[in-house]
């Protein structure tokens, strides 16, 4: 990962404390960034991003601004045998339902051309279908931990 100017985002929820100081101290160790989200404490808060009851935004200035600001745009989330640059929008489309388009996701495949389809989905960011019903990661619109379900905007 070093090698690779990767860096990881680790989630911190207060559980497996043990864990959490391992990995920190491996990363350390071998020269590798992180980012540290500490919900346990509060001292990281969760983003009302939006949803599919959400108006779609249908300004794509706006969208492109948010998604070049937000905090997760650069999440790369492998999950299905798919990578998205959100793991808020692989969730969205998952979970909550959300249509989505052919270039919000790669699909991983062991054909000879995808690493450098992987190289282009990587380096050449752009909103996903998703952006247009999501705040972006304002501080406008935070949320308690622990309180996400039913509550909206402070």
């Amino acid at each position: 990962m070093h090698d690779n100017d990767v860096k990881i985002r680790i989630s911190n929820y207060g559980r497996s404390l043990d864990k959490l100081a391992e990995l920190t101290k491996k990363c350390d160790k071998f020269g590798v960034q992180y980012s540290m989200y500490d919900f346990a404490t509060g001292k990281t808060r969760w983003f009302q991003c939006g949803g599919v009851d959400f108006k779609r935004e249908q300004n794509n200035r706006t969208v492109k601004k948010r998604f070049n600001d937000c905090r997760f745009n650069t999440c790369l989330t492998l999950e299905r045998g798919e990578l998205s640059h959100c793991s808020r929008a692989t969730n969205s489309y998952h979970i909550q339902g959300f249509q989505r388009k052919d270039s919000d996701y790669l699909k991983v495949s062991d054909d000879k051309n995808f690493k450098n389809r992987l190289r282009k989905y990587v380096l050449f960011l752009k909103p996903m279908e998703a952006c247009h019903y999501c705040y972006g990661t304002s501080m406008d619109h935070t949320i308690p931990v622990a309180l996400q379900e039913g509550e909206t905007r402070n």
